[in-house]
């Protein structure tokens, strides 16, 4: 099991209502001070994500895969591809994590979010982005989303009537 955080960039106030019939609790602790200054350092507001109320040591919402990291970064030196493996949200919870995803990304005033599937590893940040929800949840069916990776995610520019 593996800890899912959602980082909802420059929040201010703690979203006390998620959509309505979720099945996945959201707790407010921000971690890994020492290890991802990246997520650390940005200002918003930090989501854990749990299948049940006092989770404890990682969530159930997702299994990673045993297949090998199918990732090719060559701009990172020392980089541990076993601690790099794809990983899925649970069939159980897809609907609901799809729901709290949109739900953070309007609530951001820059309408961006990070999501870091994260178990213990060789630390070395590595952050991906940016992508729409759709892209991300597509490139996580078909494998291509991995843990001990942040992922970046933001509303597209048409959808904000930005182009």
């Amino acid at each position: 099991m593996f800890d899912l955080v959602i980082l909802c960039v420059n929040q201010k106030i703690k979203s006390k209502r998620i959509p309505d019939n979720t099945n996945i609790f959201l707790e407010y602790d921000q971690k890994y001070w020492e290890i991802w200054k990246f997520m650390t350092l940005t200002k918003g507001i930090w989501y854990n994500l749990y299948t049940e109320k006092d989770e404890y040591a990682g969530t159930k919402l997702c299994t990673h895969s045993e297949e090998k990291c199918n990732l090719k970064l060559d701009w990172v030196d020392e980089i541990h591809y076993e601690s790099i493996t794809p990983y899925k949200v649970d069939k159980e919870y897809i609907e609901s994590f799809t729901a709290i995803l949109n739900h953070l990304i309007q609530k951001s005033p820059v309408k961006m979010i990070y999501i870091l599937a994260r178990y213990q590893s060789y630390e070395k940040e590595i952050v991906l982005g940016s992508l729409s929800v759709d892209e991300f949840l597509n490139l996580m069916e078909q494998g291509k989303i991995h843990a001990n990776i942040c992922y970046i995610i933001v509303k597209p520019l048409e959808k904000r009537g930005i182009m």
